[in-house]
């Protein structure tokens, strides 16, 4: 069971990055919290947030939300096996590195990055419904094509030019 995150003050959720929906539904500005903080030199931090709609069971639907500048990326669990991204993302490699309570996330491949303003209506309309957003088309994140890793070696054109060489 997730733990009661209405117990967080706006200061506690930036620290986690993490917050239930009753939570969310209290603030007066969602953007404001979501929107990320700078750092000493005055940029902004890439950040991603997990919203979750908190159930008994670990089945939470969650919506994880990457904010950097003028954009930012999405990704739909509607359970923790399943998850589902906007049509049109596809992984290039490369990217920008997004922040989860002062840690790395790891990065924010280019290639899944959506306008700024998608990624904030999407999150409003999670907090406000507890449903997946609809102003998103989605598709399984299995079914994104990954320009980065081949699907096998046998995809590889360096895999296969080694086995060449080799005489394979």
């Amino acid at each position: 069971m997730h733990r009661d995150s209405r117990r967080s003050g706006p200061g506690k959720l930036r620290l986690e990055n993490r917050a239930g929906l009753a939570t969310l539904r209290q603030l007066p500005n969602l953007v404001d919290l979501l929107r990320p903080r700078a750092l000493a030199n005055g940029e902004p931090r890439p950040t991603v947030w997990w919203l979750v709609r908190e159930q008994e069971d670990d089945s939470s639907p969650t919506l994880v939300v990457g904010i950097r500048e003028t954009v930012g990326f999405l990704k739909w669990y509607s359970d923790p096996s399943r998850s589902q991204v906007p049509v049109g993302t596809e992984y290039r490699g490369g990217g920008e590195e997004y922040f989860h309570s002062g840690y790395s996330h790891g990065g924010g491949d280019p290639g899944e990055e959506i306008p700024v303003e998608q990624v904030y209506a999407a999150a409003a309309q999670f907090v406000a419904t507890g449903l997946r957003p609809t102003i998103i088309q989605w598709m399984n994140d299995v079914d994104v094509p990954n320009y980065v890793v081949p699907a096998s070696l046998d995809d590889d054109p360096v895999y296969l030019a080694m086995k060449a060489v080799d005489g394979e």
